[in-house]
């Protein structure tokens, strides 16, 4: 009896024919093939499916006969995945000629950056003595790279100690067209260094939007042996318009390198108006080496506060009184011995009325046993900055860093 093949079974057949039969049959013949013949799925064939598939399989293989071919890939530019999948192959295969290839993708500008950052990272594990020229000549043109690409290629040089190229951190980091988050790997790569002219990354970064690099940078010029004209404006124009407390306190801080008598009248009035705690400490520190006839009034009125005053600032405060000899300021002193509940302080108060009405030997016998100074460094506008070599690179015509020197 003849078989009836109605038109719902031949539909139902044709069907199931065309979802199932070419994917099995694509995976077994993959499957079957040789390395040479995925070598040509990878490379020719006309699905992109069938390319990554004989990729994998021939990074699953590790086989050295497809090495160039993985080169190749990287180079026609057909696939940026394709790409990955071969560097990623390249980075597991042994032998020298794998790591030929993987330098030869990484130093490959029309590769795409992701791709020449994985070629990076497997260099990196495999031959990184090789990529002392290298990696610097690629960040040299880091105004044409993906700024993610060009983050690694800064930490590759921290990772590697290259220190002969790190004008280059410091040239990136202060370049205000290059990309924030660039700038901000630059800034880390040059503290890790210690490099002379670091004060040139903070003073360009020192306004930036986040709170914390602007700390970082207050802090890091903090230092002395700088250009102070350029560090102390910079420093005092962020206790000037900072809204951050902690900021202005960094800030404060960092100018005990560069106190001068201009700065006074501001220290003054941190000490008295700042509400937070840290930052008028920093105020505070700054008040008491610097306080002069000027500061008189600022200092007995915070010795009004002397509840919320430890011990020792409220006998500092007093031992600058001392020092200044301003007789004005003896009825202060003398409501503060009496309604204080501090032992040394009341003593303190009566010693300093008494130098303050004495002969002027007493007192000044008595200043040179003060330690007023709270690591203070004077600094002396007139006097010209120290100056530190320039940077020995440079943006030429072609927006890439060539080395001046």
């Amino acid at each position: 009896m003849p078989i009836r093949i109605t038109p719902m079974v031949l539909w139902t057949t044709l069907l199931i024919a065309v979802w199932v039969t070419p994917q099995h049959a694509s995976a077994k013949a993959l499957k079957r093939m040789k390395d040479a013949e995925l070598i040509e799925v990878m490379l020719h064939d006309d699905k992109a499916e069938r390319q990554r598939e004989a990729a994998q399989m021939l990074r699953t293989h590790q086989s050295e006969e497809a090495v160039p071919a993985f080169q190749q890939v990287c180079m026609d530019g057909v696939s940026n995945e394709l790409c990955g999948i071969a560097v990623g192959a390249l980075g597991e295969i042994p032998g020298n000629e794998s790591i030929a290839e993987l330098h030869q993708i990484f130093e490959t500008d029309s590769v795409d950056d992701s791709n020449r950052a994985k070629a990076l990272r497997a260099l990196l594990k495999r031959d990184p003595r090789n990529l002392f020229a290298s990696v610097p000549k690629t960040l040299a043109s880091y105004r044409h790279l993906d700024p993610s690409f060009a983050r690694r290629l800064l930490d590759a040089m921290l990772l590697l100690d290259i220190q002969s190229q790190i004008d280059m951190a410091v040239f990136i980091a202060r370049d205000e067209s290059a990309d924030r988050e660039l700038r901000l790997k630059a800034l880390e790569t040059a503290e890790g260094f210690q490099h002379p002219r670091m004060y040139d990354a903070y003073l360009a970064l020192i306004d930036d939007k986040d709170a914390m690099v602007r700390i970082k940078c207050a802090t890091g010029l903090g230092k002395p042996d700088l250009p102070a004209s350029r560090v102390a404006a910079a420093l005092t124009n962020l206790v000037h318009t900072d809204k951050n407390p902690s900021v202005r306190a960094a800030a404060l801080n960092s100018l005990r390198y560069y106190a001068h008598p201009e700065l006074l009248p501001l220290v003054q009035l941190e000490v008295g108006y700042e509400t937070n705690s840290a930052a008028w400490r920093s105020a505070l520190n700054l008040l008491i080496p610097m306080a002069n006839e000027n500061s008189v009034g600022c200092i007995t009125a915070l010795m009004e506060r002397d509840k919320v005053l430890f011990v020792q600032t409220q006998v500092e405060l007093m031992q600058v009184l001392v020092r200044i000899g301003d007789r004005s300021a003896i009825p202060a002193i003398e409501a503060l011995g009496k309604r204080t509940t501090k032992e040394k302080v009341a003593a303190e108060a009566h010693k300093a009325v008494r130098l303050l009405r004495g002969p002027q030997e007493d007192r000044l016998a008595a200043m040179a046993t003060y330690e007023l100074n709270h690591g203070i460094q004077f600094w002396n506008p007139d006097i010209p900055d120290i100056e530190i070599p320039d940077l020995g690179v440079k943006l030429d015509k072609q927006q890439m860093l060539v080395r001046t020197r």
